[in-house]
């Protein structure tokens, strides 16, 4: 590991676009990927697929019988990469896929031979995140895998923008990739449960962020007080720091960040939506030994949605793990995977395992599909009406969408800040007037709203700057000993010029908040002592008397052991241990102890405390000292001046609206529809609605049945189906199932396929067949759903019903199982059987034989 580094940020590394890109995603944007040469991988993903409504085409198969660890990169690309991206370009989901969900038995690191260089190696979820990123040289004598390469920054870290307006849609990167994975199959399940779980759960238990004894893998710390102040601001989670070496015992939790070499973490430690990980060298290490260290399974074992891990040795560039932030995108409404790859600036060799969609802090907009009616023969141009309501004022909808069958089909709506609509802010007695002067997405709002308050006559009126990140503002008040209760905000919009007021502006709070944070000033010591040297450093408080403290190099230490005795004067000195004074700490050195760096904090927290302290530091001429001069403990001054939030949000927070759908580009028969309202903000949470129709534009007509199935099924049968048209003729007939297309046949029906169980794998499977004629009309058939269940799955309870006379027993079977029938006249006798067989289709049913029977009892019950 190395020592503490500054964070590095760049912006234009992905082509942006306009912000209206679709956003917050739901299974309709999700990609599922199995490997079907691991039963658990394939059940997993039809796991995954029912419980986050991922449309059944969109399930991928690849084949890989090597290890779940790594891959090279020939065999990632030719396994996984470039089969994925023909499909998604030939299935024209480009612009709709933006998640892809890996699913267990899957290598999760790849690596890629570098010649006398030696092995590069990435994780499988940042490749397809944005590309194979190479290592360069790292600083000493460091591995290469220590380099930071500009190259491996993204754009989306931190933007607080929708995927896609910052990362153009492609076949072949720029996706939210997620692994589920795990010891086993159970664990694997429960972390997509809760997942789902998460979704607008609005939890109230506390993030920790961990600030631990190990220095080398403790440096996060650093953006603790940024994140924690953002929280406050928001005001939805509490972050709490601590000093503290493990989670372990902070109780019930909404997440952690922490860094430490190893620690054990109890069950249910946390609640569904929680992200959790450990900065160390090979957290991302899923199935190795790492000697100790505390990794990914360990936070997931311990009831985490989702963890991050490095996958080789990274140093400890805090780009290469996620920020503190994290946990306030997720408070914004941000799902985990925008939350992870918002927060990690250099994600390429770590792991995101977890459920990608969990949003606790989610609201949905709501609605009401008003018509057509549910399963409505239509035909030609079909009005669709629908009538919208945004969960609150703050979110009003921003967009709809109408996906048919799984499919991205068009926009009915969608808005746009109103030209003419204006925003009316005061700051501080100070009145700011912003006018929407051109058609603007809600990030160049925000941008432009941010240049008018910076303008040298605004910031000398208010004393305040802004800072546009996203659709939102961030206000700093850099009045010196202003508190942020002296700072008070109000701002309203209005309609302005245009008739439509569509451009809604709220501030986080109604007056600025204070700061927390402690004022530090850091200082750095080069090259080494001889005897006799020393250091000397006077702290000037408030009342503008000197405080000297001073060393001196008499048992011939080295820089480090020097600045040590500094340090330890420095929290000894009587006059700096009240409230006025000031501590000193996080020492660190290099290896031989020669470049020496310190903090000096304030015991107060807040703007005022650390302006009111000066500290100089003075050394003989043997060593060095940066910075030189009196220095007041303000050099995280972004952290303690007041700040308060200013949020944009476009649309409507009522919405009535229609929209024409031309059926005849459909084929006959059956679909389903579904409207997606989108909040009117970068969060963009999808609410949805869904109706089912039926398309009539001529007299075609075509049906499936099972043969061989019903809707639970054993998984080991072959399921068999028959597809009748009419009109009859030499016609194509294909069947999908889930993964898409499963076979096509050229004949006149009824022709008949077979799916085998296993291929599918224990889960809920669709079948449907699409039948075209000669002259290109086609007819879509009516879904069945199969649920596929393991052999040795236990029977249920079965509960069955009698019709008659004549007498008629009914009851939900399992496909493939064998039932028995027997009776009895009277209930003191013993049950005879009547009747045994193995069920080929569903419901079983039963038909008594002898008419004239007396009164009998029943029972149906499972052989073995």
């Amino acid at each position: 590991m190395r020592g503490r580094l500054c964070a590095l940020w760049t912006a234009a590394l992905w082509l942006a676009g306009p912000d209206l890109a679709r956003a917050g995603g739901s299974g309709l944007n999700v990609v599922v990927v199995v490997n079907e040469a691991s039963a658990q991988s394939v059940e997993l993903g039809n796991y995954y697929c029912e419980r986050r409504m991922v449309p059944p085409e969109q399930l991928f198969r690849i084949h890989w019988t090597g290890s779940a660890v790594e891959w090279t990169r020939s065999e990632f690309e030719s396994v996984l990469l470039r089969p994925l991206a023909t499909w998604v370009q030939a299935r024209q989901l480009t612009n709709q896929i933006e998640y892809l969900v890996l699913s267990m038995d899957i290598p999760y690191r790849v690596v890629e031979s570098n010649g006398t260089n030696g092995l590069v190696r990435n994780s499988t979820t940042s490749v397809l995140f944005y590309g194979w990123q190479p290592d360069t040289n790292a600083p000493g004598n460091l591995p290469r895998s220590c380099s930071l390469p500009p190259a491996v920054l993204h754009a989306y870290a931190g933007s607080e923008m929708p995927f896609r307006a910052v990362a153009s849609g492609s076949a072949w990167s720029n996706w939210l990739v997620t692994m589920i994975t795990a010891s086993n199959l159970a664990q694997a399940k429960a972390v997509v449960d809760r997942g789902v779980a998460a979704d607008e759960s609005w939890p109230t238990q506390s993030v920790y962020l961990l600030k631990s004894t190990d220095s080398a893998r403790n440096v996060r710390h650093w953006w603790f007080d940024d994140a924690i102040f953002e929280q406050r601001v928001l005001g939805r989670v509490s972050m709490v720091p601590t000093n503290a070496n493990s989670p372990a015992g902070l109780g019930l939790q909404l997440g952690c960040q922490s860094g430490f070499y190893g620690f054990s973490l109890p069950a249910n430690l946390f609640v569904p939506g929680a992200m959790a990980d450990n900065l160390t060298s090979f957290g991302g290490w899923l199935f190795e030994d790492a000697a100790g260290m505390t990794r990914v399974p360990d936070f997931l074992a311990a009831g985490a949605t989702a963890s991050y891990g490095t996958v080789v040795e990274p140093c400890n560039w805090t780009e290469k793990f996620p920020g503190p932030r994290n946990y306030f995108y997720q408070a914004r409404g941000f799902n985990i995977a925008e939350c992870y790859y918002q927060s990690i600036a250099a994600p390429y060799q770590g792991v995101v395992v977890g459920e990608p969609l969990a949003a606790p802090f989610a609201r949905r907009p709501r609605g009401d599909w008003i018509a057509p009616a549910p399963e409505a023969t239509v035909s030609g141009p079909v009005l669709l009406e629908w009538h919208f309501q945004a969960a609150d004022p703050a979110r009003p909808i921003g967009r709809v969408d109408l996906f048919v069958d799984g499919r991205f089909h068009g926009t009915p709506w969608e808005s746009r800040p109103a030209v003419g609509n204006r925003i009316r802010l005061q700051l501080a007695g100070h009145e700011v007037a912003f006018e929407v002067t051109e058609e603007l997405g809600l990030g160049e709002v925000a941008q432009r709203l941010a240049d008018v308050l910076n303008r040298p006559e605004q910031t000398n009126a208010t004393g305040v700057v802004a800072e546009a990140i996203g659709d939102r503002l961030l206000l700093r008040s850099t009045v010196p000993g202003r508190p942020g209760a002296a700072t008070p905000a109000h701002v309203e919009t209005l309609s302005g010029t245009n008739a439509v007021l569509n451009l809604y502006a709220r501030l986080a709070q109604p007056a600025f908040v204070d700061s927390t944070a402690l004022g530090f000033r850091g200082f750095t010591l080069r090259r080494a002592p001889g005897p006799a040297d020393w250091l000397q450093l006077i702290v000037t408080k408030s009342n503008g008397v000197p405080i000297s403290i001073a060393v001196t190099n008499e048992a011939g230490t080295n820089t480090a052991g020097l600045a040590h005795q500094l340090v330890a004067a420095v929290n000894a000195h009587p006059q700096l241990l009240g409230p006025d004074g000031l501590s000193a700490g996080d020492l660190s050195a290099d290896g031989d102890g020669t470049n020496v760096s310190f903090v000096l904090r304030a015991r107060t927290p807040g703007w005022t405390a650390a302006a009111l302290l000066q500290a100089e530091l003075t050394a003989s001429e043997a060593l060095t000292v940066e910075p030189t001069g009196p220095q007041t403990l303000e050099e995280n001054l972004e952290d303690l001046q007041p700040r308060n939030h200013l949020y944009l949000a476009c649309g409507a927070r009522e919405l009535p609206l229609q929209y024409e759908l031309d059926t005849t580009t459909l084929a006959d028969g059956w679909h389903e529809c579904v409207a997606v309202a989108y909040e009117g903000t970068h969060v963009a949470t999808q609410g949805h609605v869904t109706r089912r129709i039926r398309v009539a534009n001529t007299t075609r007509q075509a049906a499936l049945r099972p043969l061989l199935g019903g809707s639970l099924t054993r998984v080991s049968l072959t399921l068999r189906w028959q597809v009748s048209a009419e009109p009859t003729g030499t016609l194509r007939v294909e069947l999908f199932t889930t993964g898409g297309s499963w076979d096509v046949v050229t004949n006149a029906p009824p022709v008949e396929f077979e799916v085998p169980g296993p291929r599918l794998g224990p889960g809920l499977h669709p079948f449907y067949a699409v039948v075209t004629w000669p002259d290109g009309s086609r007819y879509r058939t009516e879904t069945h759903w199969v649920r596929l269940v393991p052999d040795d799955a236990s029977a249920a309870p079965l509960w069955v019903e009698v019709q008659g006379p004549p007498w008629q027993l009914r009851w939900p079977v399992v496909v493939g199982r064998t039932y028995a029938v027997w009776s009895t006249t009277e209930l003191d006798q013993p049950f005879q059987l009547r009747a045994a067989w193995t069920v080929t289709n569903a419901p079983g049913t039963w038909v008594e034989p002898d008419p004239t029977a007396p009164a009998r009892y029943y029972r149906v019950s499972e052989l073995p």
